[in-house]
């Protein structure tokens, strides 16, 4: 059986966070870096790149997913500095990582959409990337930015209300997520088939199903001398559907591992037998965040809350400088499919500018959403799941063992039901924050 653990990893003043997938039968020699989408499609494909993971370190082979600098659970916002350089060293810090928890020697690149894009920049940055795996990858910038402001103008939102703090002029914002001007003009110049790099010598490219797009670029690797297969499979259109709605595309995940072990069977053979080590349950860090007074720090847990490992959440917890905390404990529930980030990354900004005030903040996956796994018998991706009220239950618990002597829930959609219901059924809920329920 494989194990899955969260750590964080990079440099200390700017964490990243991830999830190390590992093979029972103990590493081979290859492990695989996966680099989710960008923006929506990121949330969107959460629940994919999970089974990708998973499919891999099945077929022997170490799998390492993680959310790029100012992503998800990782430190820093999308409107710091130098984002797509701050993304490519993510993915380098990524095979850095991989390589000196397993111990594997050669690395293969998985990337989809923008992802692909980030993963041939840093493979032609470090070398070394033995394969290179691309879904429906990014080759122009300039067409992928048309995509987002059409997906922008296609949901038809209303302009923000007044007094709402303007973006600079420039910025792009689709569907929630935005790239000021500086990151637009970087993706804009993006051009895998203009700058002639070779990510890898085995290439496997999945393109989009429905708008291929990835021609050129074939075309492209195969004059440099790469190894390249394209094989038309469907799936990637539902990957990124809404996130209730989006399904994992199996025949992709299939075509990517019976790639891997054809190109790279010598390496796949496991390596020396592994020493059988316990599967860290929970990772912690002093993560940075600047409150707008200037930068602090937040105690960050990613942790499974339950003994048997079903239930993960991250917990945020006051910093050292603040000298009393909260008696009341804040829990958020998931807004439908949406993993506990929260839609465009709302619990993450909120659950650290909380814990600033002294809350502790837990951000809850409920089982079969996001990074939690289903009870037995249970359905994946069951938004109204029968199970929440044990899981709110486990999750109350866990915030009073950590010491908050009552709690909060807060929910949008899904999660405010789950925690109205909650409170109706008469669990120990102080006070409901429901939005939209």
């Amino acid at each position: 059986m494989t194990a899955r653990q969260p750590i964080y990893f990079g440099p200390s003043e700017r964490p990243l966070f991830g999830w190390l997938h590992t093979p029972a039968t103990g590493p081979s020699a290859t492990g695989v870096v996966l680099c989710s989408p960008f923006g929506y499609e990121g949330v969107c494909a959460h629940r994919s790149l999970k089974r990708f993971a998973h499919a891999f370190a099945e077929a022997g082979m170490p799998a390492l997913r993680f959310d790029y600098d100012g992503v998800g659970d990782s430190a820093g916002e999308p409107t710091d500095a130098n984002r797509l350089a701050s993304w490519v060293q993510s993915v380098k810090l990524a095979i850095e990582v991989l390589k000196a928890r397993t111990g594997v020697t050669r690395i293969v690149l998985f990337g989809v959409r923008l992802g692909a894009a980030l993963a041939a920049l840093a493979a032609d940055a470090c070398g070394g990337v033995d394969g290179f795996i691309a879904v429906a990858p990014v080759v122009l910038g300039k067409g992928y930015l048309r995509e987002l402001r059409a997906l922008q103008r296609l949901m038809g939102l209303a302009a923000p209300p007044p007094g709402t703090e303007p973006l600079p002029e420039g910025t792009l914002e689709s569907a929630g997520f935005v790239m000021l001007p500086e990151t637009v003009a970087e993706v804009t110049a993006l051009d895998l088939v203009g700058r002639a790099l070779k990510p890898a010598p085995r290439v496997l490219v999945i393109d989009h199903d429905s708008l291929p797009q990835a021609d050129a670029w074939l075309e492209k690797l195969r004059q440099l001398g790469a190894h390249v297969e394209a094989p038309k499979v469907a799936g990637y259109t539902s990957m990124v559907l809404d996130p209730h709605n989006a399904s994992v595309p199996e025949q992709i995940i299939g075509t990517a591992v019976d790639w891997l072990k054809a190109s790279l069977s010598s390496e796949l053979a496991p390596s020396a037998a592994a020493e059988h080590r316990e599967t860290p349950a929970a990772a912690s860090v002093e993560m940075p965040w600047n409150s707008g007074n200037g930068q602090t720090h937040v105690s960050e847990l990613a942790t499974f809350i339950d003994p048997e490992r079903r239930l993960f959440a991250v917990v945020t917890r006051p910093p050292a400088s603040v000298e009393k905390s909260q008696p009341l404990g804040l829990l958020i529930l998931n807004a439908g499919a949406v993993h506990h980030v929260g839609p465009n990354r709302l619990y993450v900004s909120l659950a650290r500018r909380l814990a600033q005030q002294g809350y502790t903040v837990l951000r809850l996956d409920i089982s079969g959403i996001g990074d939690s796994s289903p009870h037995p018998g249970e359905p994946e991706n069951s938004v109204y799941t029968a199970r929440a009220a044990e899981d709110i239950q486990c999750a109350l618990r866990y915030l009073r063992e950590l010491g908050a002597q009552r709690s909060a829930a807060i929910g949008l959609c899904s999660g405010a039901y789950n925690a109205f219901k909650a409170g109706v059924r008469g669990d120990d809920i102080a006070s409901i924050i429901a939005i939209n329920p």
